[in-house]
């Protein structure tokens, strides 16, 4: 956030958009909302929201694999 010009401090609450979390170059992996241009890492989003989705349905017996399939992506 500091290399797009902001000014980061300690405590403060920031807001970002993951582009690429497996970018080499760490100041790829993330940009802030205000710099988002519409590209981001679905494939992370994706797992993210499965992991969210898992955890409230797992009670039911609902497996990750159920929720993968579900949208279409095979795990």
């Amino acid at each position: 956030m500091a290399n797009e010009g902001f000014d980061v401090k300690p405590g403060m609450t920031i807001s970002y958009i993951i582009k690429d979390v497996n970018n080499k170059n760490a100041l790829k992996r993330y940009v802030s909302v205000d710099s988002f241009n519409g590209k981001f890492d679905i494939e992370k989003y994706t797992d993210m929201m499965v992991r969210a989705a898992f955890s409230i349905l797992q009670p039911f017996g609902i497996t990750e694999k159920a929720i993968y399939n579900l949208i279409g992506k095979n795990r």
